[in-house]
Parts: structure tokens; C-alpha cells; sequence
């Protein structure tokens, strides 16, 4: 038997808590963090993050009948189509969203990956855009990188726009933030190659040497890998640019090392 709760006023308090994680401050004061769709709140609920509650327009209860009592525990909450609409992310809404606990992210959660003696992890540094967020989690999820690092993150990495844009990978795909000082000691401790995405290197991306453990870092969009993660890079590698530009998203920059990395691993 599934409780559902009626929302019908704007100024219930768990609405505007509800709306209120749109911005970061109550993220992080809360723990908590917004999925939108159902395809998404299905992958989270697979990999068993903690999902608090599940608010869907009541028009659409009784088509998501089997999701609410396959999960029967989870807070449910009706709102009509209007209330939905003020706090929905997407243009073209499905009427559902979870709210769900933030996991764990600190570096000790690395620990948990199983390490193989040819294993890639990209870092990213600074990624400035959510939509290249997003997109960074869906290359690690088809290429088969273990692992996605973050630091000095100004964008939050629980940005509903960046679990939109990963199309469920987010979920899948393990992810830390940390600082340089720890990351740079996880990845010794654990015996990666350090290599960087950098234009003025003098050997191409596919002569690289990637059976080996390998932290791919990449740089923010406008600046680049800083000159302090250039300077602890064992290899360099640049992706050969013929037209006007000298560089390309990075979240394109990242697929291509990565499926090289694949190739050169699986042979395909």
C-alpha cells in the first residue's frame, strides 16, 4: 500500500524546501540533491542511493503505480501540473523527480574500485559547464573509465543540470572530489601514470603508452591544465587540430584519449 501525500498550496513547507534545492546553499545544508525523470530516479534507486522521496503531477500517479510499490517505503508526494512546473528542470517535463541523499564523495571512496593493472580515471579540474559535467560522466560510462575526479570545483557536482546531461551515468559511474594534495597521493599510493591533455605536447594522443594505470587530467574549458598538474605529468599528450581552433570541448577531448585508451586495452 502506497501513502500519498496531496500538495495543492505553494506555501507548504515541504514544497518550498523542495524548491529550495535548486540553489547549492541548501544542497549542501541539507544533503540533499534533486533527479529529475523517471528513467533517472530508476538508475538511482538500482545502484541503491538513498532516495528520500519521489513528487509526481497527479495526472501521471497511476501509469508510475509499480515504481511507488516496488518502493513502497519512499515519502510520495502529488502536486498539480502548475506546482511541478515551478520546480522541474526540464522543458519538456515528465512530471516526476526524487529527492535523494548525497552519497558519500571523499577520496577514501576510491578505495572501494578494483584495481586491474591497465585502469583509466579522468580528472577533471575546474570544469566550468554542467553540460560538460554531464557529458564527462556519459564518456567514463562508455568507455569503461573507473573512476571520475574532481577539483577545484567551482560548479556543485550536484547540479540537476549535470545529472540531466549524464542521462543516468552519474549513477553508475564512481566520483570523488578532492584536493590536488590527496588526489596526487591517492594515485602514487596506487602507482598511476599522471598524464595530461595539453595542446603544446610533442607526442599524439594514440602513441601513448595507456597499458598501464592512467589518471587522464584534463583542464577547464577557458584555461586548460594549470601549470602545477603540467609540471607532475609523466606524459603529455595532444589531439591534432587541422582547422582555425586549437582545442576542442572537453568533454570531446576526454572521449577520444578514452576510447583510444579502450582500444589499445580490449583491442577494439
Amino acid at each position: 500500500m502506497v501513502y500519498i501525500e496531496k500538495i495543492t498550496s505553494f506555501q507548504n513547507e515541504k514544497y518550498k524546501l523542495l524548491a529550495a534545492l535548486h540553489q547549492k546553499k541548501w544542497r549542501d545544508k541539507t544533503g540533499l540533491f534533486i533527479v529529475e525523470g523517471k528513467k533517472e530516479i530508476n538508475f538511482a534507486l538500482q545502484e541503491c542511493f538513498e532516495v528520500q522521496s519521489i513528487w509526481l503531477v497527479e495526472e501521471i500517479l497511476e501509469e508510475n503505480l509499480a515504481l511507488l510499490q516496488q518502493h513502497s517505503q519512499l515519502q510520495v508526494f502529488s502536486l498539480t501540473q502548475e506546482m511541478f512546473e515551478k520546480i522541474g528542470y526540464r522543458e519538456k517535463t515528465e512530471g516526476i523527480l526524487a529527492v535523494v541523499h548525497k552519497p558519500n564523495i571523499n577520496i577514501e571512496e576510491l578505495d572501494k574500485i578494483t584495481l586491474q593493472p591497465s585502469q583509466l580515471i579522468i580528472i577533471g579540474l575546474d570544469i566550468e559547464k554542467p553540460g560538460n559535467i554531464g557529458a564527462l560522466f556519459r564518456v567514463a560510462d562508455g568507455a569503461g573509465v573507473a573512476a571520475l575526479i574532481f577539483s577545484q570545483q567551482q560548479v556543485d557536482i550536484f547540479n540537476p543540470n549535470i545529472i540531466r546531461n549524464s542521462v543516468g551515468t552519474f549513477f553508475h559511474v564512481p566520483f570523488v572530489v578532492s584536493s590536488k594534495e590527496e588526489i596526487v597521493q591517492w594515485l602514487c599510493d596506487h602507482k598511476f601514470t599522471i598524464m595530461a591533455a595539453a595542446p603544446d605536447s610533442s607526442t599524439v594522443y594514440w602513441k601513448a603508452n595507456y597499458n598501464q594505470r592512467i589518471a587522464l587530467v584534463m583542464g577547464s574549458e577557458h584555461d586548460g591544465v594549470p601549470a602545477d598538474w603540467l609540471s607532475l605529468a609523466e606524459e603529455k599528450v595532444y589531439i591534432p587540430m587541422k582547422g582555425i581552433n586549437d582545442s576542442l570541448n572537453v568533454s570531446v577531448a576526454a572521449s577520444i584519449i578514452s576510447y583510444e585508451w579502450h582500444k589499445q586495452n580490449t583491442g577494439r
